[in-house]
Parts: C-alpha cells; sequence; structure tokens
C-alpha cells in the first residue's frame, strides 16, 4: 500500500497545471475601436477647420497670375491672432455684403494699405503716404494700370491733393487683386474691417481636384488616433500580475491529501 501511495504522490507531483488558454477578442471589441477612432478623426478635422486652417477655391481671375482659376489655397486662421495683418499678405475675407453672391461669400485679395495709411493713385501708380508702393508680385502687363476715378466708400478724402486718394480708418485694411484690370477690390467697395478677414493664405495647393495637404493632415489625425486608442486598449487589457500562495495551488492541496493517505 505504501509503495502504491508513493507512485500516486509522484505522479500527481509531476503533472502541471494547464494554463488558461486565451480568450479571443470579441467581434464588438473591434468594431468599437475603429468607430472610436472615426469619431476622433472626424473631431480633429472639424476643430482644424475651424481653428487653424481651411481650404479655399479660386473662381476668378482677380489674382492672376499668383493664384489662377480653379486653384486651391490653404488659409492659415491662426495668423492674425498672433500679429498684425502686414502689407503684402494675401489674405481671404467676408465680402462686403453688396458683393456676395449665392456662389461666393469670401474674396481672396492682397493688402495693400494698413490702418492709419493714406494710399493715393496716380498716373496708374499706387503711394502710401506719398511714397510710391513698389508692386514686384503685378505681372508686367498690369504694371502701372492701377487706375480709379473717384474715392472708394468709406473713405476720407484728402481734398488737398488733386489725386484720388483714401485714409484708411482704424481696425481696416485696403485690398486689391494682383490683376488689376480684372479685379473688383477695395476701389470700389473701400477698406475692409480687420475683423472680417478669415485669415492670410500661406500655400498654394496643387492640384485643384484634391487639397492634398489638407488630406494629409487627416490621414496624419487618424494614424495618431488609431494608435492612441489602440494603446489605450492594450494598457486596460493587460492583467498586473499578482502574487499566488502556493499553499493554495491545486496542486500542493492535491500532494498533501495523498501524503495523508
Amino acid at each position: 500500500m505504501s509503495d502504491r501511495s508513493d507512485a500516486m504522490t509522484a505522479e500527481v507531483v509531476s503533472e502541471p497545471t494547464p494554463p488558461d488558454r486565451p480568450k479571443g477578442r470579441p467581434a464588438w471589441a473591434a468594431v468599437a475601436e475603429w468607430v472610436g477612432l472615426a469619431v476622433i478623426a472626424v473631431l480633429l478635422a472639424f476643430l482644424v477647420q475651424r481653428f487653424l486652417f481651411q481650404a479655399f477655391y479660386i473662381p476668378s481671375r482677380s489674382m492672376e497670375p499668383t493664384l489662377e482659376v480653379g486653384d486651391r489655397v490653404l488659409v492659415n486662421k491662426l495668423s492674425y491672432r498672433l500679429h498684425d495683418v502686414r502689407r503684402g499678405d494675401v489674405v481671404v475675407f467676408v465680402a462686403p455684403e453688396a458683393q456676395q453672391t449665392p456662389d461666393i461669400d469670401d474674396f481672396v485679395k492682397r493688402v495693400i494699405a494698413l490702418p492709419g495709411e493714406t494710399i493715393q493713385f496716380r498716373g496708374g501708380r499706387v503711394l502710401i503716404n506719398g511714397q510710391e508702393l513698389e508692386e514686384p508680385y503685378l505681372p508686367d502687363e498690369v504694371q502701372g494700370l492701377t487706375v480709379i476715378d473717384q474715392p472708394p466708400p468709406g473713405c476720407a478724402q484728402t481734398t488737398e491733393q488733386p489725386d484720388v486718394s483714401c485714409t484708411i480708418p482704424p481696425g481696416s485694411v485696403f485690398v486689391m487683386g494682383d490683376n488689376r484690370t480684372q479685379s473688383k477690390d477695395g476701389r470700389f467697395f473701400g477698406p475692409v474691417p480687420q475683423d472680417d478677414v478669415v485669415g492670410r493664405v500661406f500655400l498654394h495647393v496643387w492640384p485643384p481636384t484634391i487639397t492634398w495637404v489638407y488630406l494629409a493632415g487627416v490621414l496624419l489625425a487618424l494614424v495618431v488616433a488609431y494608435l492612441a486608442v489602440r494603446a489605450l486598449v492594450r494598457r486596460r487589457r493587460r492583467v498586473p500580475p499578482s502574487d499566488h500562495d502556493d499553499s493554495n495551488s491545486p496542486t500542493t492541496a492535491t500532494i498533501r491529501a495523498t501524503r495523508s493517505q
């Protein structure tokens, strides 16, 4: 009997406890992960467009050759929260109410004069505070063709000057298109309030059929969101190791019971 008990004890000791089989991942968990990823990506895209960058389409020839019909541009909406509008900036702004159409709510033009400055038009040239403005961005065929017949609306006319002039009121800027003979700009509707400026054009995106930079930003946000969600899910699924009391293990209990026989 003793020999048989020893054999049983040896057999029990040598038998390992089978490990727990890993459970398969539920299908709903994968679906929930991708749904959450899509929601985060859409939210990030909305925040980017609302507060940082926005794509615009160029519908007219007013900024040729800088911007062609059909071009798309990316506008930085944060720039003028960090610094003032600068001369020479190409900006997008809310079109004056009288100039809006069912298809066009915003204009894109170049900033020519700043608040408090006096802009004059003399012999097809532009003067700022009496000094001729150099405009290297203008195509050769329109150099010297900036004409105007009467002071723009909203301007304080300087009566002692023989030329048409306009003193820009505080908080406004004067804008014109680079294609001076084909642009309906500040010469027609006057200075633009800076509060109506949406942002500064900082990137000319091509091709016109897809805003690839904007798309790249959304894809990057998608990848970042995916990695973040995946890391969070894995962290929650990971169970920290715990100390086991060998005295309570099934193998030890069986050995003790066998020996007691």
